[in-house]
């Protein structure tokens, strides 16, 4: 790896993000399959709202079932769930982004009712009520 590359790959700050809310990418438009367009839409919400302060780079996503202790959902939420992961950078960090990050996605609404496993009050991201989180950000370093 070259040295410009390797400067970018350390001087970047690392973010993750995990959700109850299916955010898969599915690429579908209007006029396909409903529910990938349903996905789709939640991914650019999720995407769009990222890029709200800084341009988001995202470097890798997972999806698998798992126990949703200690990953900071709300209490509601407890046992095995799908849970979501996005790994992200910004092309501009600051130390606040995750504060700044949470106030912007708190209330977002999205598609739901797709495959998510975990049971929502309402059809919204949310960040603040200990209670409902169903999306924590985090730093991955």
């Amino acid at each position: 790896m070259g040295l410009f590359l390797w400067l970018i790959k350390y001087s970047m700050k690392r973010y993750k993000l995990h959700t109850l809310i299916d955010i898969t990418e599915t690429g579908a438009r209007r006029g396909d399959d409903p529910t990938e367009y349903r996905q789709q839409q939640n991914w650019m919400t999720l995407v769009q709202t990222l890029g709200l302060r800084s341009n988001p780079i995202v470097t890798h996503k997972e999806f698998d079932t798992t126990d949703v202790k200690g990953l900071g959902f709300g209490t509601s939420y407890k046992g095995k769930h799908a849970v979501w992961t996005v790994y992200f950078d910004f092309e501009q960090a600051s130390d606040e982004d995750l504060d700044l990050v949470n106030e912007d996605f708190d209330l977002v609404p999205i598609a739901g009712k797709l495959s998510e496993s975990a049971k929502l009050d309402a059809e919204i991201f949310q960040t603040k009520d200990e209670k409902l989180r169903n999306i924590v950000f985090s730093n991955d370093r």
